[in-house]
């Protein structure tokens, strides 16, 4: 059996250059935080800005989750992103949920 290749950061952005290829960057990103490798922070950020544009809200929450757990800490701006797509799609409780988490991740205010 053939091992999995985990492609540098520089691949991770080309790959979020494409909203085609959001989904299977997103499955790259949680490939690598079970591998313990710590994902690329700014692409992490695009790459949730490209899935709430595409409705991947879910997807979107799985990256966010991924980044903090690899050590990083979204900004307000990535976490209203996150709100505003799970508000739009009527989730509020979901919505109430990483508003929460965002109080407790310390993330900075602005």
């Amino acid at each position: 059996m053939g091992s999995t290749v985990i492609p540098p950061k520089s691949m991770i952005e080309l790959l979020n250059q494409g909203y085609g290829k959001l989904v299977d960057a997103s499955k790259l990103i949680e490939v690598m935080a079970r591998r313990n490798q710590i994902p690329h922070f700014p692409s992490c950020i695009n790459l949730i800005r490209g899935l709430v544009k595409i409705d991947r809200i879910d997807r979107a929450a799985k990256v966010l989750k991924v980044m903090v757990m690899s050590g990083g800490i979204p900004d307000t701006i990535t976490y209203n992103m996150l709100i505003g797509g799970l508000c739009k799609k009527g989730q509020l409780k979901s919505a109430i949920d990483v508003l929460e988490d965002m109080s407790l991740s310390g993330c900075p205010r602005m």
